[in-house]
């Protein structure tokens, strides 16, 4: 049925705007000088 689709849709639709959401809003509240101690030992991998 195209219901089901349409709801499937939605879901991933906000999935992924929520997924961009939190990207963007951890980005905006702790720049790259608050991670980079974080991320190095994994950039160094």
């Amino acid at each position: 049925a195209p219901e089901t689709i349409l709801g499937e849709v939605r879901i991933r639709s906000l999935r992924i705007l929520i997924g961009l959401g939190l990207t963007w809003f951890t980005r905006y509240w702790f720049p790259e000088e608050s991670i980079s101690p974080l991320a190095k030992p994994f950039l160094t991998l």
